[in-house]
């Protein structure tokens, strides 16, 4: 049948003044210059070009009792596979119809491949859930999706890259008192827990968390969005990837975040905001094919609905034709195997995957490129079970119509993207527990298509933090905290408010104590106990003379203990130094020998704290030689007069006939007469 809608004007109020925004319905007449108004770059789209006719896959028959869930897919780099059920084998397949890979999983257990770039076909036992493209790259990003294919759930398992910026894995919460705890899926060691709200998120972003398999719970419905770059579709609160309420982060990619609405009916009213401040961004009513397209950075989204759309992070006008990315085009159902698909490209390609025989396809640009305001059908055919049509794409919008369930892939380049894809056979049941109640992927009004114990009008148990009854909350009359328990640890212990029969949250166990030496304070659930994780660690640096290696809780980093030898304070046996060489602490005589003889010895005088000379060595008449270090008699002593006795009387003159020698003279003086006089005092 025909979903292909005629032009309707419509009326929209655009509450940011600065946005940049188009809106566009199939049958626009816009010129390029008109669709690009209000600040957009580049041009409108390229010249379309001739889609390249692939050999059609040799596909082995399928053995639907062995392998019920199959998924036909184009895949670069690696393949990723989850277990969720004990004992599930697989086998992956290429295009050649040989099988390359097959094995069996348990729950919690993943395997990874290294694959060329190609269409593929992957055949399971039974509940499993798969990622393709290049996950490991730091320009991805993805919503994990359970054993269901559904990206709404209590238990994920999915992939964390090691680098990037701003990766992070996001957890957005659907209803009120949502605990959430994240593990490292091979050592089962506690990454963290939180309790969040309805329309609140929980961002894990530690180097615990990188390079690592992660195994997420929740209480309450959850999804989980690894980010580091765009390219993927959003995911209802139905878990189906079409709906009427979302929540979604468009991050910070150099301004190109764009974030495209695509409606599947006339008439269908849309409110944007901004779920981290609750700011409307745009409120509105759209037709059907028609598109809302507004670039975000670093934001946190809410999308409501009357009606089902699709919501899609993506490269589009802020990319200006190539970004390398991957992406799964949703349909109006939101199973991504259906039968009405809306959505935009860059340059690139478009893959489509048939999943019954004689499947009639047709894939339309519904912008009209070529000539504008008229469609453009650039390729319309049928396909067989496993059938492949790759169609080259360029930035405008798209409509795949198909008589049955189909596969839409979207792509530029193989560098970067990476997406879980829908397995067929799992999914497209009305009623897939059984329990009378269709599920939201038919408009049904069961909150649990997985669970024949929840459905609308069930009996609630009390306490269990489940809704039976699909009314939106848990009944829980409580008696005391007992019945309050929810058997998980990390989230505290929960209290029961006697007087209303409420249950009430319990206050995280192991709080933070503000030290920056005991680490971050970590709950176990495994073993229910608090713990010290990334404790500060301060190695040794190998010197000395900088003391030992401590940590500083004052400044939050590591330092040292110091000098290890202080000053004793005591003057007079020097200053204390610090060997690095010989690892020892010295001392240095402060009172060295100045080398100098004649001021003495040196000595050190501790209360004045200086150093003193004993003084002149020499005995007191003597002089000192510092050139000989000796005590001499004066210079010229000969030709002084002897010192007068006291002690003794003038003799007065001296006698005839005695030698004046005798008269106290030294012997051997001369002490009168003339030079050249004879020993008679006359001249000789």
């Amino acid at each position: 049948m025909s979903r292909k809608a005629a032009a309707i004007a419509v009326t929209l109020t655009v509450l940011t003044a600065c946005a940049v925004v188009f809106l566009a319905s199939p049958k626009d007449d816009l010129s390029a210059a008109d669709v690009f108004a209000n600040g957009a770059v580049g041009p409108h789209a390229m010249d379309p070009v001739l889609p390249v006719v692939l050999p059609a896959p040799t596909w082995p028959p399928r053995v639907v009792s062995a392998f019920p869930n199959t998924s036909y897919f184009y895949a670069f780099d690696k393949i990723y596979l989850f277990g969720y059920i004990d004992g599930t084998t697989y086998t992956l397949y290429n295009a050649g119809g040989s099988p390359i890979q097959s094995g069996t999983l348990n729950d919690g257990e993943h395997v990874a491949f290294n694959i060329l770039t190609g269409v593929y076909r992957l055949d399971a036992s039974d509940l499993i859930a798969v990622l393709v493209g290049n996950a490991a790259n730091n320009i991805v990003g993805y919503y994990a999706v359970n054993e269901h294919s559904l990206a709404v759930g209590n238990k994920f398992y999915s992939y964390q890259y090691a680098t990037g910026a701003d990766m992070k894995q996001i957890a957005f919460a659907y209803q009120n008192g949502t605990t959430i705890q994240a593990f490292n899926m091979d050592t089962d060691v506690s990454l963290g827990t939180t309790t969040i709200d309805a329309g609140e998120h929980w961002v894990l972003n530690t180097v615990a968390s990188r390079d690592k398999y992660i195994k997420t719970i929740a209480s309450k419905p959850i999804s989980i969005l690894n980010f580091s770059d765009i390219g993927y579709a959003v995911p209802a609160s139905t878990g189906l990837f079409s709906g009427k309420l979302f929540l979604g982060y468009a991050g910070t990619t150099s301004g190109n975040a764009d974030v495209v609405v695509s409606s599947f009916t006339d008439g269908n009213t849309v409110t944007v905001t901004n779920s981290t401040t609750n700011a409307v961004i745009f409120t509105g009513t759209l037709a059907r094919g028609e598109m809302w397209r507004q670039t975000f950075v670093d934001m946190y989204f809410k999308v409501e609905s009357s009606a089902n759309v699709s919501v899609n992070v993506v490269p589009y006008i802020g990319a200006a034709g190539d970004y390398h990315y991957m992406s799964i085009a949703s349909d109006d159902v939101g199973t991504r195997i259906g039968i009405d698909f809306f959505f935009t490209t860059v340059n690139g390609q478009i893959d489509v995957f048939a999943y019954e025989d004689a499947t009639n396809i047709t894939v339309t640009d519904t912008r009209g490129t070529v000539s504008p305001g008229d469609d453009l059908v650039a390729w319309s055919g049928t396909l067989d079970q496993g059938g492949h049509q790759m169609v080259s794409s360029y930035m405008t919008q798209w409509h795949v119509a198909a008589d049955k369930g189909v596969s839409v892939f979207t792509s530029f380049g193989t560098q970067a993207g990476s997406e879980f894809i829908p397995l067929y056979g799992i999914i497209l049941e009305c009623d897939n527990d059984g329990d009378g109640h269709d599920g939201p992927q038919c408009d049904g009004d069961d909150c649990n298509d997985w669970d024949d114990t929840i459905y609308p009008g069930a009996e609630e148990i009390n306490c269990d933090r489940i809704d039976q009854d699909c009314d939106g909350e848990d009944q829980c009359l409580c008696e005391g905290p007992e019945d309050c328990d929810d058997g998980i640890f990390c989230n505290g212990a929960e209290e029961c408010d006697t007087q209303t029969g409420l249950c009430g949250p319990g206050d995280f166990p192991c709080p933070d104590d503000g030290l920056y030496c005991t680490g971050r304070e970590q709950c176990n659930e495994t073993t229910d106990a608090c713990e010290q994780k990334q404790v500060p660690n301060c190695p040794d640096d190998g010197a000395y003379c900088n003391g030992d290696e401590i940590c500083d809780d004052t400044l939050d980093m590591c330092g040292h203990t110091g000098n290890p030898c202080p000053d004793d304070g005591v003057f007079c046996n020097g200053y204390e130094e610090c060997n690095e060489l010989s690892d020892t602490c010295e001392t240095n005589v402060v009172c060295e020998d100045d080398g100098s003889f004649c001021n003495g010895d040196e000595s050190c005088n501790e209360a004045e704290q200086t150093c003193d000379h004993t003084g002149n060595p020499c005995p007191e008449g003597e002089v000192c030689v510092e050139s000989t270090d000796i005590c001499e008699a004066p210079e010229g002593d000969d030709d002084l007069e002897p010192p007068a006795d006291d002690d003794e009387e003038d003799p007065g003159p001296t006698p005839a006939g005695e030698k004046e020698e005798d008269a106290g003279w030294p012997e051997g003086q001369v002490t009168g007469g003339c030079c050249g006089c004879g020993d008679n005092g006359t001249d000789d």
